[in-house]
């Protein structure tokens, strides 16, 4: 999906063939000539802005009306023409079954489990009250979308391209809303985790071995008797030995038993079994609330701290503290990372502040999801991709964001659209058509007109501002903009 904001003079607006395009322009369609040209282009002119070609563009918004249009609609209310019949297809409070026709279809989503089914149109959206955040998306096998929502009840779509939700002003494609959205649904079945017990051999207990003892029988020798041998005397006139040697040799006699040696038995060493037993976290989460499987936060100040495992975090507004506390973390934030301004700290925490969702300090945190854009990115990278940016950050639909604090922000001779969120913010549009956009609805505000021609516009929340040479500001509670000369 691409979004183009308009410039001054002659441009070329490409959108691509597979996704929704749109193009932003300053002021009322009624302001414009736009006209559809044989081979499927548009031209969209104005008497000072310029002329421009449009291909492959579904969509426009035009600031000045605070609305959104397609491109027949358009067509058909540039000029101060009249609009087409409208398409919107409403439903009651119970459970609907809305079918679409092969033009383009918006459905209104109310009250109730309904089915819509945008039916092969060229277009299908449906538009929700609240905001994104306050639903769960789950795309099914068969191709189908369940959206829930805990109070308005849980639709079934099927042929869906994108969707607008009112209360903050903001279109979603269908991929973007599974991206940012999709979780579990209340009340489907999910598997259960197989827990494993864990298995305990028994140990092997060995019989000793006893080895009779081998008793060797001794070995008597026989006494070897020798014969004498009787010399016979010889006659030689002399006197000779006349005593033979009559004594045999005695047997060497052994006297000693044998000895038998008892056997050594061993006692066998029998190990306790080792059992794997689950070893919980060391540390616990607390200070928040799990959200389908979101850590989750308040609109107030919030300390969450995480455990050894992976989690994901989200705080809402505030002044908020997130320490992960290992494992591999994410904290999901509101808008695009150029609105968020970070600032390294000595202790090695980091803090993220923004005109609208506050700060946050984070610690052991490695990545961070912008739900806006479904991108996610390390803490790094996101740090990177901010470093050098002014102070006042221009976001993807080209307003110029504030910071948390109290703002002066000036205008250009050009088209400006300023949001400075909380804080006493001053702002001097300067030249040329300037709106200023502001949370909630005109009700919430106390607006009055000063004895120098400026204005002071205070909220109990989002402070006191003073702006000079605006031309219009827009509510985004109820989508409701209002010429400033309409204000008192």
């Amino acid at each position: 999906m691409a979004v183009f904001i308009k410039a001054r003079g002659n441009q070329t607006y490409l959108g691509t063939n597979a996704e929704y395009d749109q193009v932003d322009y300053p002021g009322s369609v009624s302001d414009y000539d736009i006209t559809q040209n044989a081979d499927g282009t548009l031209t969209v002119s104005h008497p000072e802005l310029g002329t421009d070609t449009l291909t492959s563009i579904e969509g426009f918004w035009f600031i000045g009306d605070a609305s959104w249009y397609s491109v027949d609609d358009a067509i058909a209310l540039a000029g101060g023409g009249d609009l087409p019949p409208d398409p919107t297809i409403v439903g009651t409070n119970g459970n609907d079954d809305l079918s679409g026709t092969n033009i383009d279809n918006v459905f209104l989503g109310s009250d109730g489990n309904d089915t819509m089914d945008g039916n092969g149109g060229a277009y299908n959206q449906v538009n929700y009250d609240g905001a994104l955040a306050d639903y769960v998306f789950r795309q099914n096998a068969d191709g189908s979308v369940t959206v829930f929502h805990p109070q308005l009840g849980t639709d079934t779509l099927t042929d869906i391209d994108g969707f607008w939700f009112t209360g903050e002003a903001a279109w979603y494609s269908m991929a973007d809303a599974l991206r940012i959205a999709e979780g579990t649904i209340p009340g489907t079945v999910t598997e259960e985790p197989v827990i494993q017990e864990p298995v305990i051999e028994e140990p092997v207990v060995e019989e000793p071995v006893v080895e009779e003892p081998v008793v060797e029988e001794p070995v008597v020798e026989a006494p070897v008797v020798e014969e004498p041998v009787a010399e016979t005397p010889t006659d030689d006139g002399g006197g000779g030995n006349g005593r033979g040697n009559g004594r045999g040799n005695r047997p060497d006699r052994n006297n000693n038993e044998p000895i038998v040696e008892e056997p050594v038995v061993e006692e066998p060493v029998i190990e306790e079994p080792v059992t794997n037993e689950p070893v919980d976290a060391v540390n616990t989460l607390s200070g928040g609330t799990m959200v389908n499987g979101i850590y989750s936060g308040t609109n107030g100040a919030d300390n969450l701290t995480g455990s050894d495992n992976a989690e994901t975090f989200y705080v809402g507004m505030g002044t908020d503290s997130i320490d992960g506390n290992g494992g591999q973390d994410t904290l999901r934030l509101d808008g695009d990372a150029i609105e968020w301004t970070f600032t390294q700290n000595n202790d090695g925490s980091i803090t993220l502040s923004h005109a609208t969702w506050g700060e946050n300090t984070i610690t052991g945190v490695e990545q961070l999801t912008f739900m806006r854009s479904g991108t996610t990115m390390t803490v790094a990278e996101a740090i990177a991709a901010t470093d050098g940016l002014p102070t006042f950050r221009v976001d993807g639909d080209g307003v110029i964001n504030g910071t948390a604090g109290d703002d002066v922000m000036t205008g250009s001779n050009q088209t400006d659209m300023f949001y400075g969120g909380v804080g006493d913010d001053s702002y001097d549009g300067r030249d040329g058509f300037d709106q200023l956009n502001y949370d909630g609805t005109r009700n919430e505000y106390d607006i009055t007109q000063n004895a120098d021609g400026s204005y002071t516009i205070a909220h109990e929340v989002w402070g006191t501002d003073t702006f000079t040479d605006v031309e219009g500001l827009y509510f985004n509670g109820n989508n409701e903009w209002i010429a400033v000369t309409d204000l008192v």
